[in-house]
């Protein structure tokens, strides 16, 4: 599941299809499991699968794996409709528990980030910034990537991106980035940008947004397109976008090579 992808994408019933495939692909002995559908919850044609349907599916198919093994990784809950969500890890436990009584083994991890928070039972949370290297691995980063020099100041900059952190990969990536830039421009310009940037990642998030005032225009063409685009763009396509509402001449838009396309 993912904000990313296509409207089935972003979805639990595609999340639940998606399983359902990759399990068949894999287990092909399974695809038994369409016979025992009943014939009230057999799909039109084409089909439209509801989600109680795949649920239904999805369990018949775990309860003959006859002691194979089962793992499945579901990525990003937070980006899905919450009360969808919530049901579905309520059918996951009852999964699980089922599972443990027939001596299974099935493992499913889910990744999110804090909010909204879940409560899943019998689940053991990992909390990533809190794992051992986490802190470590930020501090290598921000020493290899920010490119300033070795100057006092600059080490204590660095130290002061990795103490404001918050143990936020995201946030560290970003400020290195912006850092870079300014340090182009002299250490001052660099040292003044680290006082103004904001400690919260949705904060500094709204600060790169509305900050760069002279191109804002271009910016509100690139998130409409992203935003309102009926399917993720390609790199071409997103390219011939932004350059149709910069640059509508005809003759323009037909000259264009690779390099360009990166450069935008």
């Amino acid at each position: 599941m993912g904000s990313q992808g296509t409207g089935l994408e972003k979805t639990v019933v595609g999340m639940y299809r998606s399983l359902l495939c990759q399990l068949l692909e894999k287990l092909p002995d399974l695809r038994t499991i369409f016979d025992l559908l009943p014939a009230n919850q057999i799909p039109s044609q084409p089909p439209i699968w509801d989600i109680e349907t795949l649920k239904y599916l999805f369990g018949v198919a775990i309860e003959q794996l006859h002691g194979r093994s089962l793992m499945c990784f579901i990525d990003v809950l937070d980006e899905c409709d919450e009360n969808q969500v919530r049901d579905m890890l309520s059918f996951f436990e009852q999964l699980g528990e089922l599972a443990v009584a027939r001596q299974q083994r099935m493992l499913i991890c889910f990744s999110s980030r804090h909010y909204p928070h879940i409560t899943v039972k019998n689940a053991t949370e990992l909390v990533l910034e809190n794992q051992d290297g986490h802190q470590q691995d930020i501090s290598n980063f921000v020493h290899s990537e920010l490119r300033a020099g070795r100057s006092k100041l600059i080490q204590q900059i660095k130290e002061d991106i990795i103490t404001c952190s918050s143990r936020v990969f995201l946030w560290v990536v970003l400020v290195v980035q912006t850092l870079n830039k300014e340090y182009d421009r002299g250490q001052i310009h660099a040292l003044k940008r680290m006082e103004q940037i904001p400690d919260g990642l949705h904060e500094l998030l709204k600060d790169i947004l509305t900050r760069d005032n002279h191109n804002i225009e271009n910016t509100m063409l690139c998130l409409q397109w992203l935003l309102y685009a009926q399917r993720p763009l390609s790199y071409d396509e997103f390219y011939f976008a932004i350059l149709a509402g910069i640059e509508p001449d005809p003759a323009f838009l037909a000259e264009w090579t690779a390099s360009n396309v990166n450069k935008i």
